[in-house]
């Protein structure tokens, strides 16, 4: 053997790096084959179909030629009618109109006969065809598009039809084409056609052709068809929706249209209605507009049946616009304002009006918006209400308007109103139908009629009274029995409500708004179903014009009670003494609002309906308890000031002023300028010489300081406030008091008000009640107006009243206003000065004339005054109250003075420390001897102010205080009224106590 050769039975190894393939690259190379077949079979595929695909072109190309061919050898004929069918082109279906029109119309019939079936099946296709060119018209020249409308018309024209076929078969065939083309959208196509001309094109040749079109359909089909109610569907929401119809559209062509409309037919819309929820709002305003051009001429030929459906749809599209969609888009700030745009809204329990609806702008092109100027007028409506009164169908319609144009509601009121005789008549109507009877307040599901019925009632009722004077509102309906057989019969100068009624009516109102809030708080712990958003909405206007309307009626029941004793209190659905309870909490958490609130769910649940009620009908809790609310809420402020002002319990002071005797307003104005006003003031007064007097800082010279700076204020002399001929006080109205500096003195006139209200310091002015009115945010009413300008009133009732032709009193809608000698006229509408006063706007004159003296013209200095106000006492707490009550609240109760209560309130000083002191036990047996109007002047005497505390004595601040005067029999008693101080001498015999005591108090020394 050789070793060095190798062993061939032994396995090689290869030991030079090459290897065999991994296994990677063999799943690569797979992958890659895969890929490659793939591709092959899909280019193999893609080839047969691109082939197939070109087979088909060829052979239609074949076929095309073919047809036309065969269209070319019998145009007219059924072989040429057939192969235009299958071609379906334009070019095609042009030369065969044209060869039409140019052989005459005979030619469109000749084969009709003879091909009867095949002809039928061909023409309604070729119809079809003919719509569908005529709808894309911006494909077409106008050219063509006439030549293809001239065919449609003979085709559809009866009279020609039945000329050539006969009336059979010319119905048949009428009938025929006519189903084929509804079937087939022919209104909607119709109506494209239209709209693809442009607005300002009236001269179009294709108009004139276009329009007799869409009365085919009603004048081939009977009006109790499918085909009929279908077409009556198809033009109301598809052709009447075409943006400014009437002005598109030539006279001749417009009045053919107007004859031709089914408008004797709105009752088969009723199954239409649900779909106008798929309707864009812009179609919905341009249909009503477009009915406003055509249905009102018609309105005296149209059945009461018809005339209601139609009311149904407008109603039904109004309720389907956004809240606010027809007002007009907000005003140019340097534009002419209105006077009622600082209308005053009733808030609700979080200061915010009760319906807040999102505005949402829509687009309205000015000729629309022009057109539906006329629905809420009054011509309008009055020609509505001649023929459907207090009906469902003129109430939702009425409604509706108001909800979607809410800044026509007072012209819409006063259209319904303005009859001399027939508005109040129809208040009284739709309460007596409708509401009377009826379970509002138990109830609050009942159905839309009856909502409907309530929501109009309440509007027009608290319009009328705005313009509805004492007398007439105190001349009831039925005034003579409250079972007046004729309830009905109500006269012009007379409330159209019983007495019986407002108590029938306000009873089911506070049962209404008590369930209304209730059953809110329920629905808001409740989860959300399908609906309720929408009857909330409805729930929450119900609600809020309720609230109106009661507020309204308890006006007029304040000045001069006659609804029965305890009729507006719900005591007996709330624990009292628990409700001042809940009030005050609540404040307190307001107060705390950076903290954590700690009431549970529960709480808040019973909470929010009750403080909602409050804030919205005080009027359902006694005064008293509101008046301790009130008081609860001052103490709760008083409290949080405290605890965030610690520094001011330290000194008893946040303010020094040093106030010289014969300037007390001007130095008051200038040092309390940026104080805050709810922390202590201390007062330093400087004589005339110019020395500081003693006791500085006193707590009674601080109820001096501004019981003097309210009389100096208040003065007439000054010029900042007027005063009536019942010595009420209100805002001068003259431009001088507009100035920067005037609204300044408004300003601290509110402040100086607002602490003498949150420190208890009564003061001896009355307000005027319409000034008053003003604080709350409540609406004016004519009436407030005979304490401002009686002249002015009594012309207005005259004016409201007359008989005769009011444009003989030669009135416009400007007022003349004396400013300082200097004689201005003012529009209360844009060119009011150009616009008469008619008997149909009358009551809006009533109400702007009003609305101008009592609230525009003391406008600026009214907000100066409460900008001022509110710094101290909320605006929301004032609320609570009515004029008369809040008059109370700031001059004292009007009701007798309580001597033991004011004897168990009264501290001593001095020798007289001892209750029991002879001269103090003559001093009440006197007091007790006295009649009110000696006890008032005795309190007038002490405190500068004659009224007693509402709450009682213990409220009076500074306490009543008795001190002694030394041995001096002969001397007259004294007062300090700046510490509600009486400085009694020593007296042994009441007779001569009771002598010199009347002698002070009628002679009023004391300082």
């Amino acid at each position: 053997m050789f070793p060095l050769l190798p062993d061939e039975k032994r396995r090689k190894v290869n030991l030079g790096g090459r290897s065999g393939p991994s296994h990677s690259a063999v799943i690569n190379d797979a992958k890659f084959l895969r890929n490659l077949r793939q591709h092959q079979k899909l280019q193999a595929d893609s080839a047969a179909r691109i082939q197939a695909q070109w087979r088909g072109i060829l052979c239609r190309r074949r076929t095309r030629l073919q047809l036309r061919a065969i269209f070319e050898a019998d145009m007219l004929g059924i072989n040429g009618l057939r192969a235009m069918v299958l071609l379906a082109e334009d070019e095609i279906l042009a030369r065969w109109a044209g060869a039409v029109l140019a052989r005459g119309e005979g030619s469109l019939f000749s084969i009709a006969q003879p091909h009867c079936d095949s002809w039928l099946v061909l023409i309604r296709r070729v119809a079809s065809l003919l719509v569908i060119s005529v709808a894309e018209g911006s494909r077409h020249s106008s050219a063509f598009r006439e030549c293809f409308l001239r065919i449609l018309n003979l085709l559809l024209a009866p009279v020609i039809v039945q000329r050539h076929l006969g009336n059979s078969a010319g119905n048949v065939v009428l009938s025929s084409i006519s189903s084929y083309l509804l079937d087939r959208k022919f209104l909607e196509l119709i109506s494209a056609g239209i709209c693809s001309i442009p607005a300002e094109s009236k001269k179009d040749p294709c108009l004139p052709l276009l329009v007799p079109l869409l009365a085919i359909p009603f004048e081939i089909f009977p009006a109790d068809s499918a085909q009929y109610t279908g077409a009556i569907g198809s033009m109301f929401f598809h052709v009447l929706t075409i943006p400014l119809l009437p002005n598109r559209i030539p006279i001749a062509s417009l009045t053919v249209l107007s004859s031709k409309l089914p408008l004797c037919s709105f009752q088969s819309l009723d199954s239409f209605l649900p779909f106008l929820q798929s309707t864009s709002a812009e179609s919905m305003i341009h249909l009503i507009s477009n009915l406003l051009a055509f249905t009102p001429p018609r309105y005296p030929k149209l059945s009461v049946e018809s005339l209601e459906a139609y009311l149904r749809l407008l109603t039904t599209l109004l309720n389907a616009l956004p809240a606010h969609a027809l007002d007009p888009p907000a005003p140019d700030p340097s534009a002419w304002q209105p006077l009622g745009d600082d209308s005053d809204l009733e808030l609700d329990a979080d200061g915010q009006p009760d319906n807040q609806d999102a505005i949402v702008n829509i687009p309205i092109d000015p000729r629309t918006r022009k057109r539906l100027q006329s629905l809420p007028s009054p011509s309008h409506l009055s020609a509505l209400l001649q023929r459907t009164r207090d009906t469902p169908a003129i109430i939702g319609f009425v409604v509706a308007l108001i909800a979607v144009w809410p800044s026509r509601k007072e012209e819409i009121m006063a259209a319904l109103l303005a009859e001399r005789d027939a508005g109040p008549v129809y208040v009284a109507q739709i309460y007596h139908t409708h509401i009377r009877d009826s379970a509002i307040g138990e109830d609050v599901n009942y159905n839309d009629a009856k909502h409907a019925a309530l929501m109009l009632v309440l509007d027009l009722y608290t319009q009328a009274l705005v313009t509805m004077g004492d007398d007439e509102f105190f001349s009831f309906a039925g005034a003579d029995s409250d079972s007046d057989p004729n309830p009905l019969a109500t006269s012009a100068a007379r409330n159209p409500l019983s007495r019986a009624d407002l108590i029938s009516l306000t009873r089911k109102l506070m049962r209404l708004v008590w369930a209304l809030y209730f059953s809110e708080s329920t629905e808001d712990a409740s989860p959300r179903r399908m609906g309720m958003s929408g009857r909330r909405e409805v729930r929450l206007q119900i609600r809020e014009k309720a609230v109106r309307c009661l507020l309204a009626i308890h006006a007029r029941d304040s000045r001069r009670p006659f609804m029965p004793d305890g009729h507006w209190h719900e005591s007996t659905r709330v624990n009292l003494q628990a409700f001042v309870e809940v009030a005050a909490r609540e404040e307190e958490q307001r107060s705390r609002a950076h903290d954590e609130v700690v009431a549970s769910a529960r709480e808040r649940a019973y909470f929010a309906p009750r403080l909602a009620i409050l804030h919205a009908a005080p009027f359902a809790l006694p005064f008293l308890t509101r008046a301790a609310i009130f008081q609860r809420w001052l103490a709760t402020s008083k409290a949080a000031y405290r605890e965030n002002n610690p520094g001011s319990r330290r000194t008893r002071s946040s303010a020094q002023l040093t106030i010289r005797r014969d300037h007390v307003a001007q130095d008051g104005f200038e040092q309390l300028q940026d104080v805050d006003l709810r922390g202590h003031i201390r007062v330093a007064f400087i004589d005339k010489l110019g020395l500081r007097e003693g006791n500085a800082g006193h707590r009674g010279l601080y109820k001096e300081f501004f019981t003097a700076i309210c009389k100096e204020v208040f003065a007439a002399e000054r010029g900042l406030w007027f005063e009536n001929e019942k010595h009420e006080i209100y805002p001068s109205p003259q431009s001088s008091m507009r100035t920067a500096e005037s609204l300044k003195w408004f300003r601290f006139i509110g402040r100086i008000l607002g602490k003498a209200m949150y420190d208890g310091i009564l003061i001896d002015f009355a307000f005027a009640g319409f000034f008053l009115a003003k604080w709350l945010g409540r609406q004016g009413y004519l009436d407030d107006l005979a304490s401002l300008d009686p002249a002015l009133y009594k012309g207005l009732i005259f004016l409201k009243h007359y008989a005769g032709d009011v444009e003989d009193l030669s009135l416009n809608f400007a007022a003349d206003v004396d400013d300082g000698g200097t004689m201005r006229t003012i529009d209360l509408l844009p060119n009011g000065s150009t616009i008469p006063v008619t008997k149909e706007n009358r009551l809006q004159y009533i109400y702007l004339i009003s609305h101008f003296r009592l609230s525009w013209q003391i406008k600026p200095q009214s907000q100066a005054f409460f900008e001022g106000l509110s710094e101290l006492v909320e605006p929301r707490w004032l609320k609570m109250f009515n004029q008369q009550e809040l008059q109370t609240l700031l001059g004292g109760a009007d009701s007798g003075i309580d001597v033991e209560d004011l004897r168990a309130n009264t501290r001593y000083e001095g020798t007289y420390e001892d209750a029991d002191n002879p001269t103090i036990v003559a001093f009440w047996n006197v007091v007790r001897t006295f009649d009110q109007k000696q006890r008032r002047a005795l309190l007038h005497f002490v405190t500068s102010c004659s009224r007693a505390p509402l709450m009682g004595f213990k409220h009076l601040n500074p306490n009543f205080t008795i001190h002694d005067m030394g041995d001096a029999p002969d001397h007259l008693p004294g007062s300090a009224t700046c510490s509600n101080l009486l400085l009694l001498p020593h007296y042994t015999d009441e007779a001569v106590l009771k002598e010199k005591l009347l002698g002070a108090i009628t002679s009023e020394t004391g300082f």
